[in-house]
């Protein structure tokens, strides 16, 4: 069996220095507050975001739907 290694980065933002603004919403959509009902579709987002990508291929909950809903709880 062979290994392969990824090298991966952290990115932080320490929020308490940072400087930020309300984001605006695109037109034609507008900001919801968070709904259990809106969990559904929030995973189907996520794994459309991460399908195919490496970081699916190293983090396997991202390439599969049902790993995604499951990323919601």
């Amino acid at each position: 069996m062979s290994s392969s290694y990824v090298r991966r980065y952290r990115m932080e933002l320490l929020l308490s220095d940072a400087s930020l603004r309300e984001p605006d919403a695109i037109e034609g959509f507008r900001w919801l507050e968070w709904s259990p009902k809106l969990l559904d579709r929030h995973a189907i987002v996520k794994f459309d975001s991460f399908r195919g990508e490496l970081d699916a291929h190293i983090f396997s909950c991202l390439g599969d739907l049902g790993g995604c809903h499951r990323l919601m709880y």
